[in-house]
C-alpha cells in the first residue's frame, strides 16, 4: 500500500478520447483516442484539423474505466491539486472528505501527508513533483462520506464503524496533528429503511436515540475525543399538493425544507442533554450536504432557500458549517456559457449581510408557526421551523462592532404583511437601508443569454417607528445604524 499512489483508484482510466467539435452535427468533429494508458501519469501528443471556419469550436475529453457510483459514471475529472488550486481563486476554505467505505486509514493518512506534509517527506515530495512544493495546509477533514447509509458500498454496523473511524482519526492526526477532524454522523430522522412507514414527528424517533439508527449518538458515546464536529445531511423533495388552496400550497412549499434544519436542531438538543460535554467542549454540527430537489430554479425556490438560511442562522450557536449540494447548483449553465441563477442571489445576499461575526439577536412574536398542513410522510419532518411571527419568518443580528442592526424577513404568503417592530428600548441612529429579492412572478428565473429574472433591489428603509410593509412572496434584509450606548 505504501507504494501505491492513493489518487489512482481500483478502476483507473484505460481509454481517453479527445474531440474537436465545430458544429452541433454529430459528424462534424474529429476524435483522437488513446488506449491502454496504464496507471502512471504521462503526456500524449495529438493534433486536429478543423473541418470548417468556426468561432465557437470546443474540446471534449472523455474517459472510460473510471469507476461508477449511484449506477452512473463518476469521472472525478477534478484532481486534488486542481481542487486545491481553485479554492484560493474562489476565496473559500477547502474541505476534504476521505473515503471510509472501502477506504483504509493508512491511505487517508497518506492523503493528509500529500496535502499538508513538507516537501522533504515522501508524500510532500510527490506533491512537489506535481508542481506544488508548498503544503496546502488544509484544515478541515471529514471521515466519511455517509458511511452509515444502506445505499453505500462498504456500509458496516455501528460498532465496527466506530473501530474504523477511530483508526482513521488516529492515522490522520499522526500525519498532521493540527487538522480539524469531522465525523460522519446521522441522527434518527435519517436512518430509516427506504420503505419506512413511520411518521416524521420527533416523538416517533425517541426510541431510536442510542441505537443502531443513531450514528451521531454512537460517535459521541463510543468515539469521544476523535472528532471536533459531526456531520448531518438532508435532502427534501418538492411535492405537488393539488388539493391544497393556492396560499397553503405556497406557504408549505417555501417552508418545508427549513423544517429539515429545525429537526436537526431539535435532535441535536436531545444529544446535548444526553451528553453535556457536547456543549461544554463546543462540538459543532456541520450540515455539509443539503438541497431542496425537484423544483424549478426560480424566485419561488429562492424564497424556500431564504427560510433554510434563516433557520440555519437561528441555530448558529452550534451549527457552524453548511455546504450546499452542489456549488454549481447556483449556476445556470449551457455547454458554452454560465451565469448565476436565482439561488445564488439568496446566498450572496445572506453572505454579505449575515456573514461571519454577526451576533444573533432573539426575535419574539405573538403568532407561533402552525403545524404543517400537508404531511406527506417520513421524509418531511413534522416540526415547526421559523420565528413566532407567522406567516413571516424573521431573524435579527448585530454587526460584530454592535453598530448595525440587521433584520432578515421572508414573507412566504402571496399577500402583503404589515410588521411592527419593538426594539425594547434600544435606539436607532440615522437612516436604514433595505435589500429585497425581487422578480416579476414566482416563476421568474435567471438564465444564460437573458437578463436576470431574479435580482436584488436596494433603497432607503422605512423607519421602525411605524409598521413596515412586507411585500408578498419576498425576501427582505434591513440594516439600521444603532446608537452604541445601551446596547
Amino acid at each position: 500500500m505504501d507504494e501505491q499512489d492513493p489518487y489512482v483508484g481500483a478502476q483507473s482510466v484505460r481509454i481517453v478520447s479527445v474531440s474537436l467539435i465545430w458544429s452541433d452535427t454529430a459528424s462534424e468533429r474529429q476524435t483522437v483516442t488513446f488506449a491502454s494508458l496504464g496507471d502512471a501519469w504521462g503526456t500524449r501528443d495529438f493534433k486536429f484539423t478543423c473541418g470548417a471556419d468556426q468561432s465557437n469550436a470546443h474540446l471534449e475529453i472523455a474517459g472510460i474505466g473510471v469507476g461508477d457510483a449511484w449506477s452512473a459514471m463518476q469521472p472525478n475529472d477534478l484532481g486534488i491539486d486542481e481542487y486545491l488550486t481553485l479554492m484560493p481563486i474562489l476565496g473559500v476554505e477547502p474541505y476534504i472528505t476521505v473515503t471510509a467505505g472501502l477506504g483504509d486509514a493508512n491511505s487517508a493518512a497518506e492523503e493528509v501527508r500529500y496535502v499538508n506534509g513538507p516537501a522533504s517527506g515522501k508524500w510532500g515530495a510527490k506533491r512537489a513533483m506535481n508542481g506544488h512544493p508548498e503544503p496546502y495546509r488544509v484544515k478541515y477533514w471529514n471521515i466519511g462520506d455517509e458511511p452509515c447509509g444502506w445505499w453505500q458500498i462498504g456500509k458496516t454496523t455501528l460498532d465496527y464503524f466506530m473501530l474504523k473511524h477511530k483508526a482513521f482519526a488516529a492515522s490522520m492526526r499522526s500525519a498532521d496533528p493540527t487538522i480539524t477532524l469531522i465525523a460522519s454522523g446521522a441522527m434518527p430522522d435519517q436512518l430509516h429503511p427506504p420503505d419506512a412507514n413511520d411518521n416524521a414527528s420527533l416523538s416517533s424517533k425517541a426510541h431510536k436515540f442510542g441505537t443502531e439508527e443513531d450514528r451521531t449518538g454512537g460517535l459521541i458515546a463510543k468515539a469521544w475525543g476523535t472528532f471536533d464536529a459531526i456531520t448531518e445531511h438532508w435532502y427534501d423533495r418538492a411535492e405537488q399538493r393539488p388539493d391544497a388552496p393556492a396560499e397553503d400550497e405556497l406557504l408549505e412549499f417555501i417552508r418545508v425544507p427549513s423544517n429539515q434544519v429545525r429537526m436537526k436542531a431539535e435532535e441535536w438538543a436531545i444529544h446535548q442533554h444526553r451528553f453535556p460535554a457536547l456543549k461544554q467542549q463546543n462540538i459543532a454540527l456541520v450540515i455539509d450536504e443539503y438541497a431542496y430537489l425537484g423544483a424549478p430554479v426560480d424566485l419561488k425556490l429562492s424564497l424556500a432557500y431564504s427560510m433554510v438560511l434563516q433557520e440555519m442562522l437561528r441555530h448558529s450557536d452550534f451549527l457552524k458549517v453548511a455546504a450546499f449540494t452542489m456549488g454549481i447548483s447556483a449556476l445556470d449553465i449551457t455547454p458554452t456559457a454560465a451565469t448565476l441563477n436565482s439561488t445564488s442571489v439568496v446566498f450572496k445576499l445572506y453572505g454579505e449581510h449575515f456573514g461571519e461575526g454577526t451576533i444573533p439577536v432573539a426575535v419574539e412574536g405573538q403568532t407561533p408557526q402552525p403545524a404543517p398542513k400537508s404531511p406527506l410522510g417520513f421524509d418531511h419532518p413534522q416540526v415547526r421551523a421559523g420565528s413566532p411571527t407567522h406567516p413571516l419568518d424573521i431573524i435579527a443580528g448585530l454587526s460584530a462592532d454592535g453598530a448595525t442592526l440587521k433584520i432578515g424577513i421572508v414573507n412566504p404568503a402571496d399577500r402583503v404583511q404589515w410588521l411592527a417592530i419593538d426594539l425594547q428600548h434600544k435606539r436607532l441612529e440615522g437612516q436604514g437601508r433595505e435589500w429585497r429579492v425581487t422578480g416579476a412572478t414566482l416563476q421568474a428565473a435567471s438564465k444564460v443569454g437573458a437578463l436576470p429574472g431574479v435580482t436584488v433591489t436596494s433603497h432607503r428603509a422605512r423607519p421602525l417607528t411605524r409598521p413596515l410593509k412586507i411585500e408578498p412572496a419576498s425576501t427582505t434584509v434591513l440594516e439600521y445604524p444603532m446608537r452604541r450606548t445601551g446596547i
